[in-house]
């Protein structure tokens, strides 16, 4: 039994767990290693669709891969730290830095992709032009990124790249946000306008990704609104998240808690509820061991970046060499280990070099 404290003194109250911004705010956070899960999960859930894998049953759960849910976690990710890049820059710093962390990095993909890895596939039955190539790179510099055809009988044989797509999305999150933070009166009442952005984007998410409202557009307007919606509710409520920031305090048992909330989700079939309660306890889940963990896994070295512009060409490779015998899983970790010597080489060849360039417009309010 412990003892009690001596007359006159009180136990000394128990520490409160730190906030989310204090904990994210700190530089021994896991989010770096948070992204390279993602990043993971996004290889081996593309695995079932490129390597036409039926989906893993066991009694009511169903597996066929998160790489939508970790899609959608990266957004939760940029949600919260691109608010709180834009919230402390000014506005030409804050697109300066923006565009040097994604657009480098993805210039040099898309070449890799139409001039390295599409003509290697010739030597395994695809077929590869130059002009296409060329095409398929000048049509996509803009992050509206095109398809570049493998021309094989695989079962995913519309693009070589089919992970670039979501930049697009994620460029347009960065736009919104600046123009956000440059109108006038917005940073007085910042809490308040995120609250209502997000609440009108989880009404737009069930709205347009849940009950199709889209589908009442010509294409390509409908895809486009349903894609960025079903994206951009996910970044909403990663900004509403750090606005929240001082007064959210994840635990180990609110996160696990999260976690198996998720899990339900990813595992059960779909309804219209069951993105709602994502749009909570998967920012919930990801926050919060970005908080608590204690790892430094990918702190210096980024490279979830580059696993994820590299690795969908990396897969279509290994399934034109008949990976798909080896079954879903043994794929998946092959094009992980093929790709993370490429996303080292991406990130110490183009993306760390580029963002050294940061400073050329400086960060200093005038």
């Amino acid at each position: 039994m412990p003892a009690l404290p001596p007359s006159g003194e009180t136990a000394p109250a128990r520490a409160r767990p730190p906030t989310l911004r204090a904990a994210l705010s700190s530089s021994d956070n896991a989010l770096n290693t948070v992204r390279l899960v993602l990043a993971t999960l996004v290889i081996f859930g593309h695995a079932f669709p490129l390597g036409g894998f039926d989906a893993v049953v066991a009694g009511p759960f169903i597996y066929v891969g998160w790489h939508g849910a970790a899609v959608e976690g990266f957004f939760v990710i940029s949600g919260y730290l691109i608010l709180a890049s834009a919230h402390r820059l000014p506005l030409r710093a804050f697109l300066w830095r923006r565009f040097l962390r994604i657009y480098p990095g993805y210039a040099v993909a898309l070449l890799v992709t139409a001039f390295v890895t599409a003509p290697l596939g010739t030597i395994l039955g695809a077929h590869w032009d130059p002009t296409t190539a060329l095409r398929y790179v000048a049509r996509s510099l803009t992050l509206k990124a095109g398809d570049l055809p493998v021309g094989a009988d695989i079962p995913w044989p519309s693009t070589w790249n089919g992970s670039l797509w979501t930049l697009f999305y994620e460029a347009l999150a960065y736009v919104g946000v600046s123009l956000l933070l440059a109108s006038p009166g917005v940073r007085t009442r910042l809490r308040e306008i995120v609250v209502a952005i997000a609440v009108a984007a989880t009404i737009g998410h069930i709205a347009i990704v849940q009950l199709g409202a889209a589908a009442t557009l010509p294409e390509p307007f409908a895809t486009l609104t349903t894609s960025g919606m079903r994206l951009w509710a996910f970044f909403a409520w990663g900004m509403l998240a750090y606005v929240l920031a001082d007064r959210l305090a994840p635990t180990r048992p609110s996160t696990i808690a999260a976690g198996a909330t998720v899990l339900v989700m990813l595992c059960t079939p779909a309804l219209t509820w069951t993105y709602p309660v994502m749009l909570i306890a998967l920012p919930a889940l990801l926050l919060g061991v970005g908080a608590l963990a204690r790892t430094r896994l990918g702190a210096r070295n980024d490279l979830s970046y580059g696993l994820y512009v590299y690795a969908f060409p990396i897969q279509q490779l290994l399934i034109l060499a008949g990976a798909t015998s080896l079954g879903w899983v043994t794929a998946a970790a092959l094009c992980l280990a093929f790709t993370l010597p490429v996303a080292w080489a991406s990130w110490t060849l183009v993306e760390r070099p580029a963002l050294q360039h940061k400073d050329l417009v400086p960060a200093a309010h005038p």
